[in-house]
């Protein structure tokens, strides 16, 4: 696993661990917060997008 990535659904936050290669299939939705930390660093990713899709 090389990443967490969390989201907030409602008043629930909601969590997957995945590889790096597995967020560029996660599909983003526009109504919800997402934060991805790297695991072996613990750096917070702020641009979650460009991340994903670069």
């Amino acid at each position: 696993m090389d990443v967490l990535l969390t989201w907030v659904e409602g008043e629930e936050v909601q969590y997957q661990f995945a590889d790096f290669g597995s967020l560029r299939d996660f599909r983003l939705e526009p109504d919800r917060q997402y934060a991805i930390v790297e695991l072996a660093s613990g750096q917070l990713i702020d641009d979650i997008r460009q991340y994903c899709f670069s």
